[in-house]
């Protein structure tokens, strides 16, 4: 029996990490930046299977833990609701970054026009959604500067689990947030960096988030083509 039951997960390799390096326990604290589907494909509006779970928390929000859940996307903020009723968890609906701000999230859950070309290239996106052809699936939505956002929400300074995978904003959020004050003893986050078929400006970005994590007190741990775990190095 799987202790952390993450079926379907795009890293199914995270349990390991969690036993490893946090232990079992049911009292933990986690904060889930970008939560993408929450194992409701009901909810899914691409019509995909619905099959893949891109958030990496919900099993432990199950099993007691308290955390902070930020999700901008409309229809996943919803569907992370339903997936958590019941559960001792607080689901913000905005984006996190360095300001505030009104930002468009555009086709393939991005904040970013540079990132979504990366996916029209790798031809991840349909034909109708290429020619941007699909107005209801582009919202507009608030950012909040990452650090107030953790400040209104009561997120302890210390806490166990930091995971970041917002399609190309990541180093606008660790460039804002301070790993000084909040101190995750585990960081995920998604990477390019390794992944040949990003554009070079892309896998650098990623390189870029890689530097300000490990200059602020944390070792890698783990990475594949997809994330990076990070462990506070004390």
């Amino acid at each position: 029996m799987k202790i952390y039951p993450l079926k379907n997960n795009q890293s199914p390799w995270l349990e390991e990490i969690y036993l490893r390096e946090l232990g079992y326990k049911e009292n933990g604290f986690f904060v889930e930046i970008g939560v993408g589907h929450s194992f409701f494909p009901e909810w899914d509006i691409y019509n995909n299977t619905g099959d893949l779970c891109t958030s990496n928390t919900g099993p432990l929000a199950d099993i007691g833990w308290e955390g902070i859940l930020v999700e901008p996307h409309p229809f996943y903020y919803q569907e992370c609701k339903k997936r958590h009723e019941g559960n001792n968890v607080k689901i913000v609906n905005c984006a996190a970054g360095s300001e505030n701000a009104e930002r468009t999230l555009g086709i393939g859950d991005t904040l970013r026009p540079e990132v979504r070309d990366n996916f029209y290239r790798l031809n991840w996106l349909t034909e109708a959604q290429r020619k941007k052809d699909y107005p209801d699936h582009t919202f507009l939505v608030q950012e909040r500067k990452v650090m107030s956002i953790l400040e209104e929400q009561n997120c302890p300074e210390s806490f166990d689990l930091l995971s970041v995978d917002v399609e190309g904003y990541e180093k606008i959020i660790f460039s804002s947030l301070d790993l000084s004050f909040y101190k995750p003893k585990l960081i995920i986050v998604e990477s390019r960096s390794e992944d040949p078929r990003f554009d070079h400006l892309f896998r650098q970005e990623s390189k870029d988030v890689e530097s300000i994590i490990l200059s602020q007190g944390y070792k890698k741990i783990y990475s594949d083509i997809l994330n990076i775990a990070f462990l506070r190095d004390n």
